[in-house]
């Protein structure tokens, strides 16, 4: 339950995806007292061991899978299709964790938008029951303190990983199976503590105590760790450490266990797997489908319609599954496989094929924009991103300047309407930008309290450098400059996991306040070594940030027929000003004092007054009665930067009149 109130954005679960922590160290531990229970009794075997996993985990898997089908391809954009397809692929073969850990890049779909992503963890379960039973029965054959031991190193070498990769690799600590497999050791380490040992089961004061210590710790992980705890890693052993109490402690006639074998929780264990599978994609699809994605009532409407589906799906294909006398172990296996072949072939298809967006909407006859490059360099290759010497640059004629872009993805987006307007023109174009990385000097980028080596000073010195070696150059500066004071951007990802703060500074670990104080000096400097080439500076402020994605709530509004005229639409597209302000008043405080104090060298152009109070007063809009202005949530379409390029350009033809 905590992980599914999580899922769903209840801001007091902030911890719940600890329930996976917590069905992890239950399933080590019945599992392993399974293979070791028949093992003892000479009846087991690794071909009935996998008949059960199949059993257990496949049709419910499928049967949710299946049904995804229809509604990605329904609600889902191009993009969000294309990576929904590739889940096709690696969910039937249990690697769907490593294939959502190649998709947490800066620019990918992002995780509220992904049906299956909860399925990393079923992966995760099934990679490490596919090599555990053969450990156990090697080390079985060489005695139980040789079992233990293995089994006790393994779990603390995994621990270590995790805490090392929680610092160092957060996503990959989170995904992986070696930073993963110590909560389901140490369940297998207590099943074996029991089979081996025979602890008492008596009820006792100090079992009492025990049981709701570990009831405790479970509370607290779930109410009081939230997207800031660095997971998995020690922190882990709060919950995990909460549950393996329970396990060892709650024996019959104990508080804790006359609480959990009550019939309402014993109800939700049976179908627990089934609720896990639905609630997920469910809620998505709440996001996807909705103009109004932070309903409550019908957030609240999905979760009981994941428990309901989770009862039909239980009784109706979980139940027949799994018994034998109807379904034999060939049909189980040739079931899995030949389930697992039609869902891989369809996935890999559909990756292949792009899904085409409407034509043109309602209102609207021009393209849709969607978020695609179209500047390249000699060598046919994607400008942005590169290293600073081998920058895509476009010579300019007639003695114009060349416009010198620096900036995150912001920037990089509005250097495309640069070259589709100032290029034409004669003007001369350096593209500087890098996802993630404003023009700051002496400021380290920071993911997850961690440095990052593609945007520090390093980095922007080679920037720097190139700045120097050019002439007639004006530069432009833009970025997302809030996401660096504050650490995470306007919108952050509902219920989903990793979070990882981003931010710029010296220090990791700094304040607000700090970072505010750091960036206005480090872009103080940047300036300053700026205005020593005999170069002219133009500060773009930060563009504001949708509440949505527009491209994805404009096809839904023609998909649903809401609107077939721009005025209707853009009330649906509206959000509020005076919030948007807010975000970005240190910022522009920031900036202004910079331009303020170089009035004669540094111009600055604020998107707001373009994108805010212009159609709606009090309101901005990502829309125009002839345009789309964004193909996402904060980065500017083709129509949307040329609004700022022109800009750009009147200031450039000012300064040279």
């Amino acid at each position: 339950m905590p992980v599914v109130f999580f899922h769903a954005g209840f801001e007091w679960f902030s911890g719940g995806y600890v329930g996976v922590d917590v069905f992890f160290v239950i399933s080590g531990y019945l599992i392993t007292l399974f293979i070791v229970t028949e093992t003892i009794g000479g009846t087991f075997s690794l071909k009935k061991f996998y008949e059960r996993r199949i059993r257990r985990i496949f049709p419910a898997l499928f049967l949710v899978v299946l049904v995804c089908v229809p509604f990605s391809w329904f609600w889902m954009l191009p993009d969000e299709w294309t990576a929904f397809s590739k889940s096709l692929v690696s969910v039937p073969m249990l690697v769907s964790n490593m294939q959502f850990l190649r998709e947490a890049g800066y620019f990918e779909v992002a995780n509220e938008y992904k049906p299956l992503l909860h399925t990393w963890s079923i992966a995760v379960e099934e990679q490490y029951y596919v090599g555990f039973p053969i450990i156990l029965l090697v080390m079985w054959r060489l005695g139980k303190n040789w079992l233990l031991g293995t089994v006790v190193s393994i779990t603390v070498a995994s621990i270590a990983i995790a805490e090392w990769g929680s610092h160092n690799y957060p996503n990959e600590a989170y995904y992986s199976l070696p930073t993963r497999g110590w909560e389901l050791m140490l369940g297998a380490i207590i099943s074996l503590c029991q089979v081996f040992w025979r602890i008492p089961n008596n009820v006792t004061l100090g079992s009492q105590i025990a049981t709701i210590v570990g009831l405790s710790l479970i509370g607290y992980s779930v109410f009081c760790f939230d997207e800031n705890t660095r997971f998995p890693g020690l922190h882990a052993l709060v919950p995990t450490v909460g549950t393996a109490l329970i396990i060892i402690f709650a024996t019959q006639n104990t508080w804790v266990h006359k609480i959990l074998s009550c019939k309402l929780l014993v109800g939700i264990g049976l179908i627990s797997y089934g609720v896990y599978l639905w609630h997920y994609p469910l809620l998505v699809f709440g996001r996807l489908g909705t103009l109004d994605d932070q309903n409550w009532y019908l957030t609240t409407s999905l979760i009981i319609g994941s428990f309901v589906l989770a009862y039909l799906s239980w009784k109706y294909v979980e139940l027949p599954f799994r018994d034998r006398s109807k379904l034999s172990r060939k049909t189980i296996y040739v079931f899995g496989a030949t389930v697992s072949l039609l869902i891989v072939g369809f996935g890999l298809f559909a990756s292949l094929h792009v899904k085409q967006l409407p034509e043109s909407l309602a209102w609207f006859d021009g393209t849709i924009p969607l978020n695609v490059s179209n500047m390249v360099d000699s060598d046919g290759q994607a400008c942005g991103s590169k290293v600073p010497s081998k920058a895509c640059f476009f010579e300019p004629k007639d003695n114009n300047p060349t416009i010198a872009i620096l900036g995150d993805s912001q920037a990089r987006a509005l250097s495309e309407s640069l070259y589709a307007v100032a290029v034409p023109q004669g003007y001369g174009l350096l593209d500087l930008t890098k996802g993630g990385c404003p023009f700051l000097l002496n400021l380290q980028l920071f993911v997850s309290h961690k440095p990052k080596d593609k945007c520090d000073p390093k980095y922007q010195m080679e920037r720097l450098l190139r700045l120097k070696q050019m002439n007639n150059v004006v530069v432009v500066i833009h970025s997302a400059l809030p996401t660096y004071i504050y650490g995470s951007g306007i919108n952050q990802e509902r219920g989903v996991r990793p979070y990882r703060p981003y931010y710029m500074s010296k220090n990791s670990e700094t304040t607000v306040i700090e970072r505010e104080s750091e960036i206005h000096d480090s872009l103080s400097n940047t300036i300053k070594k700026v205005l020593a080439f005999n170069h002219k500076v133009i500060i773009v402020d930060p563009v504001p940030t949708n509440p949505w994605n527009p491209v994805k709530r404009l096809v839904l509004i023609d998909k649903y027929g809401l609107s077939d005229s721009f005025k209707d639409t853009l009330e649906f597209m509206k959000y509020p000003y005076q919030p948007l302000l807010k975000r970005q008043r240190q910022a522009k405080k920031i900036i202004k004092a910079i331009t303020d104090q170089n009035q004669h060298r540094v111009a600055r152009i604020d998107p707001l007054l373009l994108f805010c109070n212009s159609q709606l007063e009090n309101y901005c809009t990502s829309i125009g009665p002839e345009n789309i202005f964004y193909t996402d949530s904060d980065h500017l379409s083709l129509d949307g930067g040329q609004l700022i390029s022109n800009q750009v350009l009147d200031i450039i033809k000012g300064w040279h009149n």
